[in-house]
Protein backbone atom coordinates (compact mmCIF):
# COMPACT_ATOMS: atom_id res chain seq x y z
CA UNK A 1 0.00 0.00 0.00
CA UNK A 2 1.28 3.22 -1.01
CA UNK A 3 -0.51 6.69 0.28
CA UNK A 4 0.72 9.92 0.19
CA UNK A 5 -0.84 12.56 2.33
CA UNK A 6 0.79 15.48 0.45
CA UNK A 7 1.75 17.32 3.99
CA UNK A 8 4.61 16.70 7.00
CA UNK A 9 3.60 13.36 8.34
CA UNK A 10 5.86 13.44 11.78
CA UNK A 11 3.72 10.62 13.81
CA UNK A 12 2.44 7.69 13.17
CA UNK A 13 0.51 4.54 14.88
CA UNK A 14 -1.72 1.78 13.94
CA UNK A 15 -4.90 1.56 15.05
CA UNK A 16 -6.53 -1.83 16.12
CA UNK A 17 -9.63 -1.03 16.14
CA UNK A 18 -9.93 0.19 12.41
CA UNK A 19 -7.06 -1.63 11.08
CA UNK A 20 -5.87 2.06 9.70
CA UNK A 21 -2.78 4.23 10.53
CA UNK A 22 -3.23 7.29 12.22
CA UNK A 23 -0.98 10.27 11.36
CA UNK A 24 -0.25 13.67 12.89
CA UNK A 25 0.42 15.64 9.88
CA UNK A 26 2.13 18.98 10.25
CA UNK A 27 1.85 20.63 7.03
CA UNK A 28 -1.97 19.72 6.94
CA UNK A 29 -2.48 21.06 10.43
CA UNK A 30 -4.49 17.80 11.00
CA UNK A 31 -5.18 14.07 12.28
CA UNK A 32 -5.71 11.88 9.83
CA UNK A 33 -6.61 8.29 8.84
CA UNK A 34 -5.35 6.23 6.18
CA UNK A 35 -7.45 2.98 5.38
CA UNK A 36 -5.33 -0.01 4.93
CA UNK A 37 -7.75 -1.67 2.92
CA UNK A 38 -7.49 0.79 0.17
CA UNK A 39 -5.29 3.41 1.34
CA UNK A 40 -7.65 6.28 1.30
CA UNK A 41 -7.14 9.02 3.29
CA UNK A 42 -9.38 11.01 5.68
CA UNK A 43 -9.29 13.80 8.18
CA UNK A 44 -10.54 12.99 11.60
CA UNK A 45 -9.24 16.59 13.57
CA UNK A 46 -8.27 19.82 12.40
CA UNK A 47 -9.06 21.72 15.45
CA UNK A 48 -9.22 22.13 19.25
CA UNK A 49 -11.83 24.69 20.76
CA UNK A 50 -12.67 26.30 17.24
CA UNK A 51 -8.96 27.34 16.43
CA UNK A 52 -7.06 25.41 14.07
CA UNK A 53 -4.13 23.01 14.70
CA UNK A 54 -0.90 24.43 14.40
CA UNK A 55 0.96 20.99 13.23
CA UNK A 56 0.73 17.96 15.15
CA UNK A 57 3.73 16.77 15.62
CA UNK A 58 3.55 12.82 17.23
CA UNK A 59 0.84 10.60 18.94
CA UNK A 60 0.28 7.49 20.42
CA UNK A 61 -2.72 4.79 20.63
CA UNK A 62 -2.56 3.28 23.89
CA UNK A 63 -4.52 -0.14 24.58
CA UNK A 64 -7.75 1.43 24.87
CA UNK A 65 -7.90 2.83 21.20
CA UNK A 66 -7.92 6.41 22.19
CA UNK A 67 -5.81 8.73 20.38
CA UNK A 68 -3.43 10.84 22.23
CA UNK A 69 -1.81 14.05 19.98
CA UNK A 70 0.70 17.02 20.33
CA UNK A 71 0.25 20.47 18.63
CA UNK A 72 3.10 22.20 19.89
CA UNK A 73 3.76 25.93 19.50
CA UNK A 74 0.33 26.74 21.13
CA UNK A 75 1.08 28.80 23.42
CA UNK A 76 2.08 32.34 22.61
CA UNK A 77 5.75 34.09 24.11
CA UNK A 78 7.59 34.43 26.05
CA UNK A 79 6.77 30.26 27.02
CA UNK A 80 6.34 29.18 23.23
CA UNK A 81 7.81 25.73 24.10
CA UNK A 82 5.18 25.54 26.50
CA UNK A 83 1.92 23.07 24.68
CA UNK A 84 -0.33 20.99 25.83
CA UNK A 85 -1.38 16.80 24.77
CA UNK A 86 -4.61 16.45 23.76
CA UNK A 87 -7.42 13.22 23.22
CA UNK A 88 -9.53 12.26 20.92
CA UNK A 89 -13.07 11.22 22.32
CA UNK A 90 -14.97 8.94 20.15
CA UNK A 91 -16.80 11.60 18.09
CA UNK A 92 -13.19 12.69 16.95
CA UNK A 93 -13.17 16.16 19.09
CA UNK A 94 -10.53 16.49 20.93
CA UNK A 95 -10.22 17.54 24.37
CA UNK A 96 -7.11 18.71 26.32
CA UNK A 97 -5.22 15.77 28.24
CA UNK A 98 -2.37 17.52 29.68
CA UNK A 99 -1.57 20.83 29.89
CA UNK A 100 1.35 23.32 30.30
CA UNK A 101 4.43 20.45 28.93
CA UNK A 102 7.20 21.90 27.58
CA UNK A 103 8.31 20.45 24.12
CA UNK A 104 5.91 17.58 25.02
CA UNK A 105 6.35 14.21 22.94
CA UNK A 106 4.11 11.23 23.55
Amino acid sequence: MHANTKGRPLGIAFSKKNSSLIVADATRKAILRISLGNGSISQICNQYDDMDLNGPSDLIIPDNDEIIFTDPIRNPFPNPCISPVYKLLKNNKPELFLADLAFPRV
